[in-house]
């Protein structure tokens, strides 16, 4: 995506990705565009709300990389992100788009780690249209899963598995949307109050109420439920699960699915949560190693829409 944008962009003006994060994408994207010509990248996340290793990731890289530390919520973040893009003034002086799950581009690409993970399935099953769990924040990840499966992908349907912040869950058994202030988890990738993709996941069922409970059912647990949930996986898998990882395996044996569920982060991102639940480190990958020998570089910032136009437009 960060080098298709460089190519499309190359005769024009610095174009900016501007995106908000709960923690995984942000270092994604970071990564994705950097050092990209004519491409600069501002991602805001909240303060104390990431893992000390997430927020590595994302601010240790330099270059056209500027992170801006939020003292508020993910939902704070994407509260401003949303206001400048539709901002249609600030918009003619100031080319940007955005490379999280707002995005579109972001979630067709997404969508074929579906097709990936359905052919793993079938090949150790010889089954057919499996349910999937999919631990979910923002829904882009559900999003891009009913993407594949209006592209024909064979899947039974989905399940919408959530921590504390149940948004979701709440909307699919009652039919009614209410966005309620983030509660802060283990599970920090998904403390979402007002998940973006709600819009997206109706449209893709023709505002159909009906039409999304047949396919997608909600689930959600505390934080007690995910300790003893990760503690449960390596005793009986011998995996190291991340917390966010392990409320889908929760959503799938509620359900007793015959499907699978998705693994959305690296343990090593959590090793403070890990080593408190599981009493061990995991492993961490070079990428990751290295940044932490790095110091980080980003701009504190209070939840002020006009400081962040300006910033922006200083770049």
């Amino acid at each position: 995506m960060g080098r298709l944008l460089g190519y499309l962009n190359k005769e024009e003006d610095d174009l900016v990705i501007l995106t908000a994060t709960s923690g995984d994408t942000g270092s994604a994207v970071a990564n994705g565009f950097y050092d990209i010509h004519g491409i600069k990248v501002v991602v805001l996340y909240p303060k104390d709300k990431v893992s000390e290793r997430q927020e590595s990731q994302m601010t240790t890289l330099g270059k056209n990389i500027f992170p801006v530390r939020v003292n508020g919520t993910f939902d704070d973040c994407q509260y401003m992100v949303k206001k400048i893009f539709n901002d249609v003034n600030f918009r003619k002086d100031k080319r940007i788009t955005s490379a999280n799950s707002i995005n579109i581009l972001r979630w067709i690409p997404q969508s074929f780690y579906y097709f990936y993970g359905y052919c793993q399935w079938k090949r150790e099953t010889g089954l057919d249209n499996p349910i999937v769990a999919v631990p979910s924040g923002n829904y882009g990840n559900l999003s891009a899963g009913i993407l594949a499966k209006k592209m024909g992908l064979p899947l039974k349907g989905f399940i919408a598995a959530s921590n504390e912040n149940d948004i979701i869950p709440d909307y699919l058994k009652t039919g009614c949307f209410f966005p309620k202030p983030s509660v802060y988890t283990i599970s920090s990738a998904m403390d979402v109050g007002n998940p973006s993709n709600y819009e997206r996941i109706l449209d893709l069922y023709g505002n159909n109420f009906d039409a999304i409970i047949e396919e997608v059912k909600g689930y959600s647990c505390k934080e007690t439920d995910i300790k003893k949930a990760m503690k449960d996986i390596h005793e009986r898998y011998s995996y190291i699960s991340d917390p966010h990882s392990a409320i889908g395996y929760l959503a799938a044996r509620f359900y007793d699915i015959y499907g699978f569920w998705l693994s959305t982060a690296h343990s090593a991102k959590f090793n403070d949560v890990i080593k408190s639940i599981l009493g061990l480190e995991p492993m961490a990958p070079l990428g990751i190693i290295e940044a932490e020998k790095k110091d980080k570089n980003f701009l504190e910032m209070e939840i002020d829409l006009d400081k962040l136009k300006s910033y922006i437009r200083k770049l």
